[in-house]
């Protein structure tokens, strides 16, 4: 056989993605090293000692320092990412530094690429400190010659045999920790995620099989058929009533539930639905798009679907110029309702907090002892803030100005400038300083 020439350019081409890997490499290792910086230089301000000042918290596993609580708020700002994301950056860095030190030289040699040893941290985050050391040469041995996904199951067998005991332990741990979990609507449906006992497991697919078995064909394919049936189970299960033929069983064995064909409906919920619309020659034209706290957006004519056997109750909010502001300390339940649909989120740079969650802090501190009149309660003085985000407002050094009624202008301890919108977030250039990179 003759020999393959490479197509003109291709090596040039080759070359390119190779020299853009090295690049991602060296510049995931900076960001380590920056982290790592960070941390050892981080204080906290001792001099404070109140309700709600900031505390020191182990980010990482044994063995690791503890840090402020609110360092992962100021990486969070630098990143653009959430304060949990952060935190968790944190905890990866100081456990590859304290607790695989071995690995931690070969990730800023370019040996080992720096998600696969993160990723390693938290296979390891139950064992002791001393146990990581004995198993670092292994570990980063296995990472530096073997591809990531095949050095990870290495991983795991090398943990497993570190500590038999903690296995068991751990798998006990796991029952305890069953759940089912139902994520937000996604192009119209919704993802389900269940970690069950395994007879109730078994006993799900069965049914989910029999009913799946008992639809016509018309409902879709065989996967199809089976995600109907799981939601026929639950409609079942909150006394809406299924069709005939399909085997839902006939006596339930708890008479309180009632037979198989309906049960009782349990306990009430409230499910918060954003509707919006523009004024047009015919009235109102309402959006195509409707928002579900805690699920997502769904097409309005999909919401019959969501909202079959509820019981509505409409809070309109017409007009944000009728709400005006008030002396009190609380905030007025229509207040916080206009000000929860201007700001779906806490109004921290890049927080993914819902804001039904979060405090309303008032932006100028409320004063007790302001004269009558002074409407220090408004629209355009309170924001929504978690519990984390309002304690370093006011503790921590983060400087918060609101110009105009829901924009929002954040200034931090290193003099990062960040303005949150009800749209996102938008980082300012950072401020003029040397950089040094430390190791």
């Amino acid at each position: 056989m003759g020999s393959i020439t490479a197509p003109p350019g291709y090596a040039e081409a080759a070359a390119a993605l190779r020299h853009v890997h090295e690049q991602e490499s060296a510049i995931e290792v900076a960001k380590l090293i920056a982290v790592a910086a960070m941390c050892d230089r981080y204080r906290v301000d001792d001099s404070v000692i109140v309700a709600g000042c900031e505390e020191t918290m182990v980010y990482g596993a044994d063995g690791t320092p503890a840090l402020g609580a609110f360092l992962s708020l100021e990486v969070a700002g630098i990143l653009q990412v959430s304060d949990k994301t952060a935190g968790t950056l944190i905890a990866e860095t100081l456990n590859l530094r304290h607790r695989h030190p071995l690995l931690w030289e070969a990730v800023l040699a370019g040996r080992v690429r720096s998600w696969p040893a993160r990723q390693v941290t938290w296979k390891t985050k139950e064992l002791s400190a001393e146990k990581c050391r004995g198993l670092d040469r292994q570990l980063a041995a296995a990472l530096a010659h073997q591809n990531p996904q095949r050095a990870l199951r290495t991983v795991d067998r090398l943990v497993l045999a570190a500590d038999p005991d903690r296995a068991r332990e751990k798998a006990r741990q796991a029952a305890r920790a069953r759940d089912v979990r139902v994520f937000g609507i996604i192009d119209g449906h919704t993802d389900v995620w269940g970690r069950l006992d395994p007879g109730d497991g078994v006993a799900l697919d069965e049914a989910l099989a029999r009913i799946a078995a008992a639809l016509p064909e018309s409902e879709g394919d065989h996967g199809q058929r089976r995600a109907k049936a799981l939601g026929w189970l639950a409609r079942n299960a909150n006394g809406e009533t299924v069709p005939d033929h399909l085997p839902l069983g006939t006596t339930h064995p708890d008479p309180e539930i009632g037979d198989g064909r309906r049960f009782r409906r349990g306990r009430s919920a409230e499910l918060v639905v954003h509707l919006t619309g523009t004024a047009g020659q015919s009235g109102v034209e309402l959006s195509p798009v409707a928002r579900v706290d805690g699920y997502g957006p769904v097409l309005t004519d999909q919401l019959g679907t969501v909202l079959v056997g509820c019981q509505v109750k409409v809070h309109p909010i017409l007009d944000t110029a009728d709400v005006v502001p008030v002396d009190g300390y609380q905030v007025p339940e229509r207040m916080r309702r206009i000000q929860e649909a201007r700001n779906p989120n806490c109004v921290f740079p890049y927080s993914g907090i819902s804001s039904r969650y979060c405090d309303l802090d008032h932006t100028i501190p409320f004063d007790h002892q302001a004269p009558a009149g002074a409407g220090q309660t408004s629209l355009a003085n309170t924001a929504p803030l978690s519990r984390k985000a309002h304690r370093a407002k006011t503790h921590a050094g983060w400087r918060l100005d609101q110009p105009e009624p829901g924009l929002y202008q954040w200034t931090s301890p290193a003099g990062f400038a960040y303005t949150v919108t009800p749209h996102g977030t938008i980082a300012h250039p950072a401020p003029a300083q040397d950089h040094q990179a430390a190791a």
